[in-house]
C-alpha cells in the first residue's frame, strides 16, 4: 500500500511584515523630501537616488546609477571629496558644505552629510549622502552682510556720535563719532568705547540729565515719533541730541540716539 504524506510548516512572519512596513515608510519619506539623497556601494558607485536628485541636479536616474559622485562636484571640491571618502571608509560621518555642478553646468552650494553604511558585522558597504541646496540662503547672508557693512560705513562717516539702543536702552551699536567729541557730550560721559549691552543712561553722570533723557526715550518708544533735545553743558558747549525710533516690520524695536556738537552754530547765531 502506497502512503502519501504532506508536510505543512507554519512560520510567524509578523516581524518580517513590520520590517517591510518600516522600510516602505522610510523610502516614502525619502522620496517625498526636497533634499537630495543618494546611496552608494563600497566602491562609491551610486546605487539609489531619490526624485529630488533629478529635480535639483538635472540628471536622470538612469544616467547616474553605477557612477561615482565626482561628476556632481566642482573641480575646486576635490580635496573635500577625498576627505569625506576617507572618513566614511573608516566609519566616520562627514558634514560640510560643497559646491556642486548641475547637468547644465551651473553651480550651486549644498550643505551635505555623508554617512557610512555598515553590514551586520560592521564592515563598510557604502555610504548615504544627504544634500540641501543652500544657494539662496548663502546669497541672502551675503546681501545681509553687504547691507550691514554699508550701514556701518554710513554711521562711521558721520561726525556726530550715533548710539543704537534696544527697548531697555541698552547699547546695541555705536559708531566712532564719540571719539571725535568731548568726553562728555550731550550729558553722556565716556572714557572709552561704550560697552555693547550696557544701558546708555548709565553713562549719564548727572541724575537730572539722566531722568530727562529717560523720559524722552520712553516717550519716543510709546509714540514712535522722533524728538530733538538741546542741552547746554556746564562747560558752555551746546549739544543737539536727536532720539529717533528704530522701527522694524511696523514695530518700534528700539531707539537711535545721535549727538552733535552745535556750539559753533550757536555762537554764529
Amino acid at each position: 500500500m502506497l502512503f502519501r504524506s504532506t508536510l505543512v510548516t507554519f512560520k510567524d512572519i509578523a516581524r518580517r511584515m513590520r520590517l517591510e512596513t518600516h522600510v516602505n515608510r522610510l523610502v516614502t519619506a525619502i522620496d517625498a523630501t526636497p533634499d537630495v539623497f543618494f546611496l552608494t556601494d563600497a566602491d562609491g558607485r551610486i546605487t539609489f537616488v531619490n526624485p529630488a536628485f533629478h529635480i535639483v541636479t538635472g540628471y536622470d536616474i538612469e544616467a547616474v546609477l553605477d557612477r561615482t559622485d565626482e561628476f556632481l562636484r566642482a573641480p575646486s571640491e576635490a580635496e573635500k571629496v577625498s576627505a569625506y571618502l576617507e572618513q566614511v571608509s573608516q566609519g566616520r560621518e562627514w558634514i560640510g558644505e560643497l559646491i556642486n555642478l548641475r547637468r547644465d553646468g551651473t553651480c550651486y552650494q549644498v550643505e551635505a552629510t555623508v554617512s557610512p553604511i555598515s553590514d551586520m558585522t560592521g564592515g563598510f558597504i557604502g555610504y548615504v549622502a544627504c544634500e540641501r541646496d543652500i544657494t539662496t540662503r548663502k546669497k541672502l547672508e551675503g546681501d545681509l552682510r553687504l547691507q550691514h557693512d554699508f550701514v556701518r560705513s554710513i554711521l562711521h562717516s558721520l561726525d556726530g556720535a550715533i548710539y543704537s539702543l534696544d527697548r531697555e536702552f541698552r547699547v546695541t551699536h555705536a559708531n566712532d563719532g564719540w571719539r571725535r567729541l568731548h568726553v562728555e557730550h550731550g550729558g553722556i560721559k565716556l572714557h572709552g568705547p561704550p560697552e555693547i549691552g550696557h544701558p546708555l543712561l548709565d553713562y549719564v553722570a548727572h541724575p537730572a540729565r539722566r531722568s530727562e533723557l529717560a523720559a524722552i526715550f520712553k516717550e519716543v518708544l510709546a509714540t514712535g515719533e522722533a524728538q530733538d533735545n538741546r542741552y547746554q553743558a556746564p562747560d558752555g558747549h551746546h549739544w543737539l541730541v536727536k532720539i529717533s525710533p528704530w522701527i522694524h516690520a511696523g514695530d518700534v524695536r528700539g531707539l537711535i540716539c545721535s549727538v552733535a556738537d552745535q556750539t559753533h552754530y550757536h555762537e554764529l547765531q
